[in-house]
């Protein structure tokens, strides 16, 4: 379905777009692999089958390829009720681990839970993990960093770093765990979100700024850590002179 609707976003030639469109929606609205589940509850129990997660998760950009090429269309009801059910991989995500995961018909988190297992054919996800499925959002690249933004930036990016540590705390962990140039990620990606992203709310801004406050205190207060200096310069350069997404 998404090869289809980008084919005809793109302006590829030779493609009917009502035949397109008409096959694409019948397909998405039928009751078989999930689908049932998905228009009824807005998820696929785990309970229910295996891949749910999986399913779930590539549903949604389907539904969001539907959604554009409706908006191109001017089926504004198309648009609505497509858009909606593209931001259902929202339903996978569990904020206390920062990972999609398997949701029960109780609506429960399935249990024994890692993000790195993949047992092929017998889990939640299709060859793969969570640490993969968990970005599979490419329709919705801003809805996802909301959704996930303080994992991103506390968990992942400073690897649970930040809550709850002291400064000193911070620089063992930083000299100990990280490379001196994730203070260069931090510090240009840092920028970036707070000065470019647009729709981050104010306290996904007191976020960024609180790993900020910390990574200039330990500057400030441990200066022997040169190559700390010389990566958050890099990453202030990076910013300034629009380097995101470059080596």
């Amino acid at each position: 379905i998404q090869v289809v609707g980008d084919a005809y976003l793109k302006g590829i030639k030779g493609i009917d777009p009502a035949l397109a469109y008409e096959a694409m929606k019948t397909t998405t609205l039928l009751d078989d692999r999930g689908l049932k589940f998905l228009k009824n509850g807005g998820y696929i129990p785990a309970d229910s089958m295996t891949e749910s997660v999986a399913m779930g998760m590539e549903y949604s950009i389907s539904d969001g390829a539907i959604a554009q090429m409706a908006k191109q269309l001017g089926k504004t009801d198309d648009y609505a009720y497509f858009s909606k059910r593209a931001g259902f991989y929202k339903n996978y995500y569990d904020k206390s681990t920062g990972f999609v995961r398997g949701l029960l018909s109780d609506t429960k988190w399935r249990q024994d839970f890692s993000p790195f297992e993949s047992r092929h054919r017998k889990d939640d996800f299709s060859e793969g993990n969570a640490w993969q499925y968990t970005w599979l959002a490419p329709h919705d690249v801003h809805g996802l960093i909301n959704l996930m933004f303080s994992n991103i930036l506390l968990n992942h990016a400073l690897g649970n770093l930040v809550s709850g540590r002291s400064v000193l705390t911070f620089k063992k962990s930083l000299r100990i765990i990280h490379a001196p140039i994730r203070t260069f990620y931090i510090t240009r990606n840092g920028l970036f979100l707070l000065f470019k992203h647009k729709g981050l709310s104010e306290e996904m801004k007191k976020d960024v700024i609180r790993c900020m406050k910390i990574l200039k205190n330990d500057l400030i207060y441990h200066p022997q850590l040169t190559q700390v200096y010389i990566n958050v310069m890099k990453g202030v350069f990076a910013f300034c002179f629009n380097k995101m997404g470059k080596k």
